[in-house]
């Protein structure tokens, strides 16, 4: 079996069973990869240490039929050092990286966004900085659904506008392009603004 090697971004780390690591990364080749770190809560384990959310590492990956294998895996640049609340927006985007993407869809371009907005969260405002990245991943994606788009839009503004109701187009039943939901129809249309 051949390893791939590949510069990621860490979205989501668990713990899985007694001494592995589930993770999920979106890379620069590869896209979406789901992949286990076995042995990695070891505490002599280094790719252990490593593998924490929003890290940048060049990694080396064993391709598998439903998870990949984390074979090693370094640094590929220093780790973020985030206060709170730019950690909570680096996590909405990294839930919303997760699930607009699918596993296998290679995208250059919206891993080097990725790298920026993480970037762009410590130097400047986490709220602007997270709602321009959240557009633009909306906007790069736009091939699908629309009630997709409608959901994910209206999920960002209850997240950004710290609304603990989410008001969201309801998945059963479909609605035309311009849904009716004018913040969410008005983000749509309006998403260049933030470029």
């Amino acid at each position: 079996m051949e390893s791939y090697k590949d510069e990621i971004v860490l979205l989501q780390v668990n713990n899985w069973q007694t001494a592995d690591k589930k993770a999920v990364c979106f890379s620069r080749d590869h896209g979406k990869i789901v992949f286990m770190a076995y042995g990695a809560r070891y505490p002599k384990s280094v790719s252990g240490r490593l593998l924490q959310p929003f890290a940048c590492l060049e990694a080396e990956l064993y391709p598998g039929t439903r998870v990949d294998k984390l074979k090693s895996c370094q640094l590929a640049a220093p780790m973020p050092q985030m206060e709170l609340e730019q950690m909570a927006y680096g996590f909405l985007m990294a839930e919303m990286t997760e699930r607009l993407t699918e596993q296998g869809e290679p995208s250059e371009s919206l891993y080097l966004l990725l790298r920026r907005a993480l970037q762009l969260l410590i130097k400047r405002n986490p709220r602007v900085a997270a709602m321009a990245y959240l557009i633009q991943l909306l906007d790069q994606r736009k091939g699908t659904a629309g009630s997709v788009r409608c959901r994910a839009a209206l999920f960002v503004r209850s997240a950004v506008t710290g609304r603990e109701k989410r008001r969201a187009c309801s998945p059963f039943m479909k609605r035309p392009a311009g849904c009716g939901n004018s913040y969410a129809c008005w983000t749509w249309q309006n998403r260049n603004i933030f470029r």
